[in-house]
Formats: C-alpha cells, sequence, structure tokens
C-alpha cells in the first residue's frame, strides 16, 4: 500500500492548487527573486539585496482565479478545445497563465525558449532575435487562442504577425506584481538592456497591468467551482517534443499523469523530504522537468518554490544559504556552474540534489558533493512519462546508474530487433508502462501509434538493468553507429574521451563509412582545456580504436561553437552537430 501514490491524491492540477490553498493558505507557496543585487557601502560594508516577492498560497489562488476570470473574457469556447500559449521566462505570472488557463477550460501550450534561450541569456536585443522554426512550429500547430508572453519577447512573436492575426497577445513583464519601487528601477534598466517595451498598439496585443489595474471589477477572483470543472483525464498541458521519432510533436499528459508523476517521485523520496521544505526551481518551467519538480513543490511537499527568472551561478549560490534551501533540482551544466563560484561551499541545509535531463559527469557529481557535503542523485526521464520514470536515492552510490523506476511504473528492456525482453546486463531499448505515460501526441494518431504499443512507451532510449533492478543509461537508439557489424554508442565515447585531462567537452556522431552499406565512423568534436592539443589525446584514441571504435577524425573546436549546439538544459543537439560538419566538409 502506498502511502501517497493513492487514488484519493489524483485529482485535477487546479483542485491540488485549492486543496493547497485551503491546508496552507498563509505559507509562502512561490519566493520570487527577481534580482540579487550587490551593495557596497564605503570599502568594507558589502551585502546582497535580495529584489522580489513572496507569495502565500492563497495569493497564489486568488492570482490563478484572476488570471482564469481575464482569460474568460478572451476565449471563445471553454470546452476544452482552445489552447493558450505560455511564452515566458520564470515569473509569478507563469502560474497563473497555468492553472488559469485550466480553470478556464483551456489547455496550456508551454511554448520553449530553448532555441533563443543562449541569445537571451547574452542580453541580446531582442530585435535582433530571429524566430525559429522550432518556435514557430509549435505556435502554428497548437494554434492557441491567446499567447501570454514576457513582454520584451514581443519583438520575436511579431515576426510572424500575419499568422497571429486572430490571437490574442497578453505581455506580462518581468517587474509585474512587484512593489512600484522595484518597477521604476527595473523599467531604467530594461530600458539600458534595450529590453522594455512601451504598450504596443497592434490590435489584439495586450499589456497585462493596464488590463488588472484599468480592470478591476471585471476580473475579480472567480469562485474555485473545480470539482465539476476540470476532469483529472483531461490534458494538462501541451510541451512539444523531438520525441522519440526526432519530429517535434504536442506530447499530450493528463491531469492525472501529472499528479500521479508527483505522487511516484514524493513516494521515491518520502524519507528523505518534509512537509514545508522549499526548493530551488532553477530550470526553465517550460520544460517539463523543470515544471512536473516546480509542480511537487507547490502541490504537495506545502513549501516554498524559489525562483528566478533564468539561472545566474553567484545568485544562485549565494539563495541556497541564504534561503535554506533543502532540494535543489538541476542539470550538470548548473552544478558546474556552481563549483565554479568562489563562495561556493558546504550547504549545511542543503538535503539532496538532484540531476536530470542529459549526462550527468562523473567529476562534477563527485567534486559537488565534496564541495557542499550534499549528495546529487541521477535521474531519467522524457516528456512522454510526464517526465520522471527512474531516479537513485541518496546514499546510494552506485555510479553512473539512473536508478530505479519509480513506485507504480514497470519497465522492461527489449531488443532492438526481435522486440523480445533481454536478461539482466543486456542493452536494449526501455519500454515504461505506469500512470505518467502520456495520452499521445496531439493530432498525430499516426506517431502515437507508434509510441504507444498495448499501453506501454517506447523510449526510444537504450539502457541495461542490473540485477537489483537499477538502470544504466546507454544512449539514444538514433545516436548509435554501427561498426564491423557492432552497435557503437556515441554516449560511450563522449564519456570515454571526457575522462582525459585535456578535454573539457565533448560531442560524438557517426558519419557513412567508404564501401561500407550502413556502417558508419566516428567523428569526436572536443572542447579542449587552454595550452592542450588533440596530440594530448594520442592514448584515448589508441584505447578507442582497441575497443573497435573507428574514428574518422578528432577536431578540436571553441567552447563559442559547442554552445552554439546545447539547448536550454544543456543537451547537445546531435542534429546541429551534423550540420556543422557537413558545412565544415563543404568547405
Amino acid at each position: 500500500m502506498y502511502k501517497w501514490l493513492r487514488d484519493e491524491n489524483i485529482m485535477s492540477l487546479p483542485d491540488a492548487l485549492r486543496f493547497a490553498v485551503e491546508t496552507n493558505p498563509h505559507k509562502i507557496a512561490i519566493d520570487y527573486v527577481l534580482k540579487v543585487k550587490p551593495i557596497k557601502i564605503g570599502k568594507f560594508f558589502k551585502f546582497n539585496f535580495v529584489v522580489g516577492k513572496k507569495m502565500s498560497y492563497e495569493e497564489v489562488g486568488e492570482m490563478v482565479r484572476k488570471f482564469s476570470s481575464l482569460l474568460d473574457s478572451k476565449l471563445e469556447k471553454r470546452d476544452f478545445s482552445e489552447t493558450v500559449g505560455i511564452f515566458m521566462l520564470n515569473c509569478p505570472q507563469f502560474w497563473g497563465a497555468y492553472f488559469g488557463t485550466q480553470l478556464s477550460k483551456s489547455i496550456p501550450l508551454l511554448i520553449s525558449l530553448a532555441t533563443i534561450v543562449k541569445e537571451l541569456r547574452a542580453k541580446k536585443r531582442v530585435e535582433e532575435v530571429k524566430i525559429t522554426e522550432e518556435i514557430k512550429s509549435q505556435i502554428l500547430d497548437a494554434k492557441p487562442r491567446i499567447i501570454v508572453a514576457t513582454d520584451f519577447l514581443w519583438p520575436i512573436l511579431a515576426q510572424m504577425r500575419d499568422e497571429l492575426k486572430d490571437t490574442v497577445i497578453i505581455l506580462t513583464r518581468l517587474s509585474d506584481f512587484l512593489p512600484s519601487y522595484v518597477q521604476n528601477a527595473y523599467r531604467k534598466e530594461a530600458i539600458k538592456d534595450g529590453r522594455w517595451v512601451e504598450e504596443p498598439f497592434d490590435e489584439n496585443v495586450y499589456m497585462l497591468s493596464y488590463l488588472f489595474s484599468g480592470s478591476l471589477e471585471k476580473f475579480l477572483p472567480k469562485p474555485w467551482n473545480l470539482s465539476e470543472v476540470v476532469p483529472k483525464n483531461q490534458i494538462a498541458h501541451l510541451i512539444y517534443t523531438g520525441g522519440t521519432t526526432g519530429t517535434p510533436k504536442g506530447a499530450m499528459t493528463s491531469h492525472a499523469n501529472i499528479m500521479s508523476n508527483i505522487l511516484q517521485c514524493r513516494e521515491q523520496f518520502d524519507e528523505f523530504i518534509n512537509e514545508g521544505d522549499s526548493v530551488f526551481g532553477a530550470l526553465p518551467f517550460f520544460h517539463s522537468y523543470g515544471l512536473t519538480t516546480s509542480l511537487m513543490s507547490l502541490l504537495n511537499i506545502g513549501g516554498s518554490l524559489v525562483f528566478s527568472p533564468t539561472f545566474e551561478p553567484k545568485p544562485t549560490a549565494y539563495l541556497l544559504k541564504k534561503k535554506k534551501i533543502r532540494v535543489f533540482i538541476g542539470i550538470n551544466r548548473m552544478f558546474k556552474a556552481l563549483l565554479a563560484v568562489p563562495a561556493m561551499g558546504i550547504l549545511p541545509h542543503l538535503r539532496f540534489c538532484i540531476s536530470g535531463a542529459g549526462k550527468l559527469d562523473l567529476n562534477i557529481k563527485e567534486e559537488f558533493e565534496r564541495v557542499t557535503s550534499t549528495q546529487i542523485c541521477e535521474g531519467y526521464g522524457l516528456t512522454e512519462a510526464s517526465p520522471v520514470v527512474s531516479v537513485t536515492l541518496p546514499r546510494e552510490d552506485k555510479l553512473r546508474t539512473i536508478g530505479r523506476p519509480l513506485p507504480g511504473t514497470e519497465v522492461k528492456v527489449v531488443d532492438l530487433d526481435t522486440r523480445q525482453e533481454v536478461s539482466p546486463d543486456k542493452t536494449g531499448e526501455l519500454v515504461v508502462h505506469g500512470p505518467q505515460v502520456m495520452t499521445g501526441y496531439y493530432k498525430r494518431p499516426d506517431e502515437t501509434a507508434k509510441v504507444l504499443v498495448d499501453g506501454w512507451l517506447r523510449t526510444g532510449d537504450t539502457v541495461y538493468q542490473d540485477q537489483d533492478g537499477f538502470l544504466y543509461f546507454v544512449g539514444r537508439e538514433k545516436e548509435m553507429s554501427k561498426i564491423n557489424g557492432e552497435n557503437v554508442y556515441w554516449l560511450e565515447v563522449e564519456r570515454h574521451f571526457l575522462t582525459s585531462e585535456p578535454v573539457e567537452k565533448c560531442a560524438v556522431i557517426g558519419v557513412p563509412r567508404p564501401n561500407y552499406e550502413d556502417e558508419q565512423l566516428l567523428v569526436v568534436f572536443v572542447v579542449l582545456k587552454e595550452g592542450k592539443t588533440v596530440g594530448d589525446l594520442k592514448e584515448k584514441a589508441n584505447l578507442a580504436s582497441s575497443k573497435n571504435w573507428l574514428i574518422k577524425e578528432i577536431a578540436p573546436i571553441s567552447e563559442k561553437i559547442f554552445a552554439e549546439w546545447e539547448d536550454a538544459i544543456g543537451k547537445v543537439q546531435k542534429r546541429k552537430v551534423k550540420v556543422y560538419y557537413e558545412e565544415s566538409a563543404r568547405r
């Protein structure tokens, strides 16, 4: 019998929010940090001034219901047939739009900023940022009736204004809901950075602050009345993903899927989490990993979710100590960046960290645990599974494992060709069955049929499982090369070179092997540490050859080029690597 994963606890997300509001009305739900500003007085007195806002569960509930009243006025059907796009950085309004959309009987579309996040992080003038095909395809496929966006992203959306002529655009500033003196300071800084947008005069484009301040009676918080409004099997949101076939599709996950995954995670970590624990939300909410782990804080733990618009290493290191964070959820590059902060040290209040959304470098894991005296648990998931499938627990010290399946989750490892289940320690494709598995792809029954087979989700990822039930990630089924009749997974080759002292980063792809049909050679791209050369990798290259890894080339590249291949959560997009290789070969 489960403690958390019980039928009576599986409800719609707005229902779960209402329950949290009624249970903990005056507790802090979200602790939004717009900025950590260093202050210096004289020669010796220094301190950090935290600019932001704390909102209780009751205040979050009121904001959600107010958003729902606004959305009601702009939606046409309110029968779960319309979508509302959310195109924004992390801020309180994200949650207002997210839950408010569900409360208005519509489906949130979480539009990914992954393909433009580097330009945003570099503070490139937004007018110079080109909208990408990935962003366009999400919007054109889901056809949102309304898009709620961070204000300075408007110039990007405006690039497809013809396609959005019937779409209502509501723009909100990162400083909305903050005190007036903060908003004034934010305005000055945003103007300086080229990120201030005055009220647009385009038809159907509105500023949220003007709508709320000028229509106090019209957009008062609506009553909850949720029991008959949002069925738990209704679609909770759409998140577009390359999925298991590479073509972006909208994964439809229901309220029951998401709530089940939240409860599965709580069940797994039960003895390590206390009611009211604070969680740091460093990941973007538009990503399934960041979304579900943040929802876990709000809808189950009953603590405060601490977050900023974007991840910044120095402020994050400060906040982890200042806010006495208990749980930090991040990715490999975040842990690496935190290690580079001079003030980073022991985090006495941090109970554990979780790493996901890509491989965790073993050296980073060991150094982070040594410096902070806490442990990083590593997990595995995918958007189609809401997203968590497996995770390690504190004190489990098996190297490179992605943990055991969550409670209520069944897994099988099947042969890539025969589709028969393989024995322990044999590599095959991971297939998953459980309450967190999505209902399908939006308007893509043909693609759904390819990955949901008899209730089992084909992940497209290759793993092996040991005798104790621990899973080990080997690689993407499509990210491997056939060499002399054997499967060589690129991730394994990357790990091989990353253990070499001269190598900072590594990405491997396969290219056609001349005169060998369906076979490939490997191209290894490396970012080398200062003063190192490819000649320093001779021993590693020889070891690779002894493993039957036929390497065509080891190519040094710059950190800047490598960064262009990474998405918002640090995953290397191999299609971009291939494009780079092909373009270089033509020169």
